[in-house]
């Protein structure tokens, strides 16, 4: 069990307890197993009909952070923070070549290429066995029009095929299938080994330890589109609060104050900066943003960015590891871009759907 405190004083209880293991462990919170356990446990926060919480209300979120505590036109959690990710590159190793940061995948697979030169690698992505793989990859499919509940489409198979091909050509090194994204994308970029990668803020403390500096030795653009002019729609990340409905009136009092109290905006603010988040509400990003303009890139596409279980909920998992499976096998060569896709599609095609993420 782990503690954490609300810093705010109108909390009436200043601590509260992890009561399941790993959510407040990073990565492990957003693994298939985990996943699918949080969906299962949570309780709506309104409750029955004659227990309504009362100050409860969903306004002045990010539409996605909100939407990722809603579970068939029910609410189950509040939002804190968010993150998604970028793509961060080396300032002095663009500039050597004469580049500036790829807004398209063709501008990305130029440019990866042409910054290639033993012992580095122009471009690094997290294609691990697991749900980073899949995280990572949203942003270039959905971007592109496609869908978690379709993947054997051409929108989907071009996403896919972009990073295939780096990884053939060479632009991109053969260990991304083994490459998480914290520490090991981190430590490729910090070691001069990859000049771009797929990262989130999360990597921040690491940049600042090593006396790295946004907008000197590295800077942040989003995630290159297919077409130039399309919209970004990112994978939302982040942390919610939740209740349950165990616990004394009195306890389930206390606990709805600490919630309440964790929503005000000096507090968002302040929680938020100290797990290298963005604040859930846009208002309270706005000042955030004052103090860290590395995360502007990040504030920018959560605007748009999407929950990742509004169409399958608890199942989620389900279909996140068919699209990683599809990923493996196609960057292995085990199987082309088209049938693993289908191969996967066979999969999600018989996971549930649900209405509400």
């Amino acid at each position: 069990m782990r503690r954490f405190r609300c810093p705010d004083r109108s909390c009436a209880k200043a601590t509260f307890a992890e009561q399941a293991e790993d959510l407040s462990v990073r990565y492990r919170r957003r693994s298939v197993p985990l996943l699918g356990m949080l969906a299962a446990f949570g309780l709506e926060l309104g409750g029955r009909a004659d227990a309504r919480l009362a100050g409860f209300t969903t306004s002045g979120y990010y539409p996605g952070a909100i939407r990722e505590c809603t579970y068939q036109g029910k609410q189950y959690c509040y939002p804190i923070g968010t993150n998604s990710v970028g793509l961060f590159y080396n300032k002095a190793m663009l500039k050597a070549d004469g580049l500036q940061p790829p807004a398209t995948w063709d501008e990305l697979a130029a440019d990866a290429k042409k910054l290639t030169k033993a012992p580095v690698y122009g471009m690094a992505f997290d294609a691990t066995a697991d749900e980073q793989s899949t995280w990572q990859l949203e942003p270039f499919f959905w971007s592109n029009g496609a869908s978690l509940t379709k993947v054997d489409t051409p929108q989907f198979e071009s996403a896919l095929q972009l990073w295939v091909n780096m990884v053939k050509d060479g632009s991109a090194s053969k260990s991304v299938l083994n490459w998480g994204q914290d520490p090991d994308l981190t430590q490729q970029f910090i070691q001069g080994h990859a000049a771009m990668m797929v990262n989130g803020p999360w990597i921040f403390p690491k940049l600042n330890a090593k006396g790295w500096k946004y907008n000197d030795q590295y800077g942040i653009v989003p995630i290159p589109t297919d077409k130039a002019g399309q919209t970004v729609v990112a994978p939302l990340g982040g942390e919610t609060l939740d209740m349950g409905t165990g616990g004394s009136t009195e306890q389930q009092k206390l606990a709805w104050e600490w919630v309440q109290g964790m929503q005000q905006a000096s507090t968002l603010e302040h929680v938020t900066s100290l797990m290298y988040y963005l604040p859930s509400k846009p208002a309270v990003t706005a000042q955030f943003l004052k103090g860290g303009p590395e995360y502007t890139v990040f504030a920018k596409e959560t605007q748009t960015a999407r929950s990742r279980t509004t169409e399958y909920g608890a199942n989620y998992p389900k279909v996140s590891q068919a699209i990683w499976t599809a990923i493996q096998a196609a960057i292995t060569g085990t199987s082309s871009v088209g049938s693993a896709l289908q191969t996967a599609q066979g999969t999600i095609s018989g996971v549930q759907q649900v209405s509400g993420g």
